[in-house]
């Protein structure tokens, strides 16, 4: 009997893809399953899928948080400015306690975080940003230009929507399919 090789794509978005035979997917899938048994079910939320503990979800949560970080820093984003922000999608996503600047210069940045702890720190990652962002990076730039703050925003809400959320979302449908029908064969044919 001749085996057939098909292609499985394990970090989707990172151009890495390996070729395995169904029975090789098959005892990867198996040995995936049996890890997973010791873990507690949970319900699949949307923020679940963004804050999921599968070892492979946090593998591709790190590449990609990386892969913001640098996407923000090349926005010519106001250095402070960038390290709250990535502060707050790692603890929102880590499940750990917010925590606020405390010094008088970091006044603004405090409360840009409230404002978007009003909105959501989960709606960030769907696009949805405080405006006291975008300020707080026009006053950055000393313009009076309101495309400057519009601009920056809808760069920023791009990138944290498209580059982690889309890219976290697509990992977890191939693995759902994966796991589901055993080969990814059909999808690239």
């Amino acid at each position: 009997m001749k085996l057939r090789k098909f292609k499985l794509i394990l970090d989707l978005g990172l151009g890495r893809i390996e070729s395995f035979t169904y029975e090789e997917a098959k005892e990867l899938i198996t040995k995936d399953k049996q890890a997973m048994s010791g873990i507690k079910s949970e319900v699949e939320t949307p923020d679940h899928v963004l804050k999921c503990k599968h070892g492979e979800m946090i593998k591709v949560r790190n590449q990609l948080m990386n892969e913001v970080r640098n996407k923000v820093k090349s926005c010519d984003t106001y250095p402070l400015l960038y390290r709250w922000i990535l502060i707050l999608l790692c603890q929102w996503l880590g499940d750990f306690p917010m925590s606020y600047p405390t010094t008088e210069c970091t006044a603004k940045i405090k409360e840009a975080i409230l404002e978007q702890e009003n909105l959501g720190i989960g709606n960030m990652l769907r696009g949805i940003l405080s405006m006291k962002w975008g300020e707080i990076q026009k006053k950055s730039k000393d313009s009076n230009e309101m495309n400057v703050t519009d601009t920056w925003s809808g760069e920023i809400a791009h990138i944290i929507l498209v580059s982690f959320s889309c890219q976290m979302w697509k990992t977890r449908c191939q693995y759902i399919h994966l796991m589901k029908n055993g080969t990814s064969e059909s999808e690239y044919r």
